[in-house]
This record gives C-alpha cells, structure tokens and sequence, in this order.
C-alpha cells in the first residue's frame, strides 16, 4: 500500500503509473515544479510578444550605474 497523495515533478507518465500501482491514490503535482513549469510559460510567451527585450539581456547594461548610493 502506498501512500493516499503520492505527488511528483509533472512528468505525465507518473499519472498513469501511479494509477496502476496505487488504484485508490490520488495524484497532485508538486507545488514546486509546477510553478516552475508555469515561469518558463510566463517568460516564453512574454520572449514570443517582446523580442526586442530578449535582446537586451538579464540583468540590463548600466543598471548597476541606477541603483541607489548609500
């Protein structure tokens, strides 16, 4: 017997497998991975709209120069 929320990394294989081993289990995805899955989502769609912002790169030249001075 396994446990009743046995929980995994998205990967859509564990779905089935987990049904097969465990009938009686309900499956929940990671909290972790799935807003994992969900940032790289959000970032590939705001490349697809904004590829001029792709460009300018992480973190953007002369930020440094912005922040605040103590």
């Amino acid at each position: 017997m396994g446990p009743a929320k046995p929980g995994s990394d998205l990967n859509p294989a564990y779905g089935a497998a987990i049904s097969a081993a465990v009938p009686q289990a309900t499956h929940h995805e990671c909290i972790f991975h799935a807003l994992q899955c969900w940032q790289a989502e959000v970032r590939k769609g705001y490349r697809e709209q904004h590829p001029k912002a792709v460009e300018l790169g992480w973190p953007p030249a002369g930020l440094a120069e912005l922040a605040p001075r103590p």
